[in-house]
């Protein structure tokens, strides 16, 4: 038999094993870990959207205030 054949069959295998093992897991699945795993997400997309908020905030308050720094740090002409 050819080398080549043979890993390819090992190799077949090996993916076969590997895919019979996954279906068996998503079978076996818990029900709960799919809701924990939504309530996180949930979790995760609100704590962004509280950043988002405060750091638009923030640039809302502290943007006129760094454009006027700015403006001083630029030689005045008239001294």
């Amino acid at each position: 038999m050819n080398t080549f054949h043979y890993y390819e069959l090992l190799a077949k295998e090996y993916r076969r094993d590997k895919m019979a093992t996954a279906e068996k897991h998503n079978r076996f699945s818990l029900p709960s870990e799919s809701k924990l795993t939504l309530s996180v997400y949930r979790i995760l997309s609100k704590t962004g959207e509280v950043i988002e908020s405060l750091g638009t905030k923030m640039q809302k308050r502290y943007n006129h205030l760094a454009m006027r720094e700015e403006c001083n740090m630029l030689p005045n002409a008239a001294k």
